[in-house]
């Protein structure tokens, strides 16, 4: 009976074929009963061994060139290969090199027989390079989706102020200049004076109807009055104190009240006006 030398290929091969097995630029192992019976020059170039310190290395140590982290899902998937059972042929794990160094490998694996046992072919391609370009393209494209999540935050809060300013604006508008036209409207005034109310009212409606049309704040659906009413609630006026300055009834000036509460939400509820007003602005 023949003895197989280390690092040969099956009887029968031819030298051509030999010649190209060991001088593939992929690398090429067999491993049988967890050791390395063959091993080729780029395969030893990948591990940083020689052939024959590989062909020499224990069970144990031929599994430590495994990374740690990969070593469970690599061994597991060699070991179910070993006893037929399917499994992917193709796998990509970190392979540690004699100085300690990691290199990340893709493995294309297959059973087959060799000198009479089965073991385990396997192809590996060095792809170190290519795993450091995809993990910068994934860090670049992380900074990406984080600065543009960080600028449509901007966006929307710029969105936000644009509103709040605006609504602002026409609530003013609305709480004290308008209420106030109303009552120069309604007192003695010559012509002219009329005229330049009237102006004044057109202008003021203009400018505020873009705004008008672009928000949605529940304070639009108060009358003039109510405006009044929230407007000097909000500086901290009682009802009496309101109903001596607009010249209404403290009656009229608590109806009024209830409606501002009814339209903003807060009717029957045990919330302080003046407090939940001054909180929206």
């Amino acid at each position: 009976m023949k003895t197989r030398k280390k690092n040969s290929v099956p009887d029968g091969t031819s030298l051509k074929y030999k010649k190209m097995v060991k001088h593939s630029i992929q690398g090429i192992v067999i491993i049988q009963e967890d050791r390395i019976v063959f091993a080729n020059l780029s395969f030893a170039k990948i591990t940083g061994y020689s052939v024959d310190e590989l062909l020499s290395l224990s069970p144990k140590e031929v599994r430590g060139l495994v990374h740690p982290d990969d070593q469970a899902i690599a061994w597991e998937q060699y070991r179910k290969r070993m006893v037929g059972e399917k499994v992917p042929k193709v796998h990509i794990f970190r392979t540690i090199r004699k100085d300690g160094t990691d290199c990340w490998a893709e493995a294309h694996s297959t059973r087959i027989e060799y000198d009479g046992k089965p073991a385990n072919l396997a192809t590996f391609i060095d792809i170190t390079e290519r795993k450091k370009a995809e993990d910068l393209l994934k860090e670049k494209t992380l900074d990406l989706q984080e600065t543009n999540s960080a600028l449509n935050v901007l966006l929307k809060q710029r969105d936000r102020d644009k509103i709040d300013m605006e609504e602002k604006l026409l609530l003013n508008i609305k709480e004290t200049v308008f209420p106030y036209l109303e009552k120069l409207k309604k007192s003695k005034l010559d012509h002219q004076q009329k005229n330049y109310v009237n102006i004044i009212e057109y202008n003021l409606n203009d400018m505020a109807s873009p705004l008008i049309r672009s928000l949605s704040s529940r304070f639009l659906g108060l009358t003039p009055a109510e405006m009044q009413v929230a407007n000097l609630t909000k500086q901290g006026k009682t009802m009496k104190e309101i109903a001596q300055m607009l010249n209404l009834s403290p009656g009229t000036i608590k109806t009024h009240r209830i409606h501002i509460r009814e339209k903003i939400g807060i009717k029957k509820k045990k919330v302080n006006l003046r407090t939940y007003l001054l909180s929206l602005q």
